[in-house]
């Protein structure tokens, strides 16, 4: 599995293009100049970055980007980088090989050259050990085409303590993302620039899930907030007024068949819909707490959404008549997210024992286990299908990206980021990738289906 690292941004809402490229594969800069001198020669693959301003210049390959050469994120990924030169010859004995040039950079598109297989050439005869050998011949890159299955990009907020959480793609071909701790929406491009919105309140309101609208706009939940808000594609953001259960929680939200927005109360036990110009209604509280989390609109016309604490997923018409609460097998499984499939099933995940279920129209719930041994291990977040037609989701536990056949076939892919990440929430983009946030750091990930 590839996993590349890309650099923080920093800007602001339609800032234009504000990522600035970090090096893939620690690959970094250097000028020549010497540790706090100007650069006086031609940047190059080394041990150090260095700006780029006054005589110096960027190598092939590389770009001037904010005063620093970098990658060119727009150069094809198929080139290596450039063999570094021989070592100068002593005695007149011929330069040593140049060493064999690096593995190829990412370009736009995201094709990861192979390693060079050239090593470089021995320098010419010296005279006097003055000529230095010529330096190695470039790597041949890739071939072209998508990324192997399971490499994950990372891509850094400008905000460095945002804390990422829903994620989903828009109508424009870009997704877009919640910041917890941020009190902002994010957009991030298939290419990785991510820009922010402007400051939502100043108040901790933690915007939780987000989905499209029917009106296409995107609406997310403030469960501290206890507000359902409203985000225009131009990064425009408006919330509604408070709920009218104090401390309500609203934690999930979703477009509905019937043209409004329905999103769960956690903390007030109870279903609640939302027009699009802003009028709440909350449905009666149900007679014991259920712990309402994750909601969907069913194949069927009707509202799904899980029971967190009685365990089971219950089906609601868009009037809000519950016609069906349908037992989950495992007890104490912690049904939390869920998704409409392709197969006219309703899936969703078991948090808390570690397991991915499908419950059909008329209720049949079916699990597939995840864990043999431990429960709670990956506990599985957010779930969506992907265009290969599995189920991914994210694993907070064990800091890896699930994928589950719908025969129950489980693969997972370790994010190897050397740290311990918090995958959780998953979207696939308009690229075709399945695109995750990260909260613990403060990262958008890209992971090739």
């Amino acid at each position: 599995m590839q996993v590349i690292r890309v650099g923080k941004p920093a800007g602001s809402w339609w800032a234009g293009p504000l990522l600035v490229l970090g090096l893939a594969l620690g690959v970094t800069i250097d000028c020549g100049g010497g540790s706090g001198q100007p650069p006086t020669g031609t940047c190059t693959m080394g041990a150090e970055r260095c700006p780029c301003y006054g005589n110096a210049t960027c190598d092939v390959g590389l770009i001037c980007r904010s005063d620093r050469c970098v990658i060119d994120p727009d150069r094809d990924g198929g080139a290596g980088a450039t063999g570094s030169g021989g070592q100068s010859g002593t005695g007149g004995d011929s330069g040593t090989g140049g060493a064999i040039a690096t593995a190829g950079t990412i370009g736009t598109g995201g094709t990861v050259g192979t390693g060079g297989s050239t090593a470089g050439r021995g320098g010419t005869t010296g005279t006097g050990g003055s000529t230095a050998g010529r330096g190695g011949t470039s790597g041949t890159g890739g071939t072209g085409g998508r990324l192997p299955t399971g490499t994950v990009v990372a891509f850094k907020t400008p905000t460095e303590t945002s804390s990422p959480g829903g994620i989903v793609a828009a109508p424009d071909g870009n997704l877009y993302f919640t910041e917890e701790l941020g009190n902002r929406i994010g957009r991030v491009t298939t290419a990785g620039v991510i820009t922010e919105g402007p400051l939502i309140s100043t108040s901790t309101i933690t915007a939780l899930a987000i989905t499209n609208g029917p009106d296409g706009n995107l609406w997310f939940t403030e469960y501290d907030g206890n507000r359902v808000g409203r985000a225009t594609l131009a990064g425009v953001a408006t919330e509604f007024p408070a709920l009218p259960t104090l401390r309500g929680g609203p934690y999930d939200i979703t477009a509905g068949p019937d043209g409004n927005i329905w999103f769960t109360e956690m903390l007030a036990n109870r279903v609640a819909r939302i027009t699009p110009a802003g009028v709440i209604t909350e449905l009666p509280v149900f007679p014991v707490v259920t712990g309402p989390a994750g909601i969907v609109a069913g194949p069927d016309g009707n509202i799904w959404f899980a029971e967190s604490v009685t365990n089971k997923i219950a089906r609601m018409t868009t009037a809000g008549t519950i016609t069906g609460e349908f037992a989950i097998p495992t007890p104490d499984s912690g049904a939390m997210w869920m998704t409409r499939g392709p197969d006219g099933n309703i899936w969703f995940t078991e948090s808390q024992e570690d397991k991915i279920a499908r419950i059909t129209p008329t209720g049949t719930i079916t699990e597939f286990p995840l864990s043999v041994a431990h429960v709670n291990q990956r506990s599985p977040g957010a779930i969506v299908f992907g265009p290969d037609g599995n189920i991914w989701f994210g694993e907070l536990n064990a800091q890896k990206i699930g994928r589950l056949t719908p025969q129950g076939v489980l693969t997972e892919f370790p994010l190897n980021l050397n740290e311990q990440g918090a995958p959780y929430f998953v979207a696939v983009g308009a690229d075709g990738n399945i695109w995750g946030t990260d909260s613990s750091y403060s990262q958008i990930l890209r992971i090739t289906p």
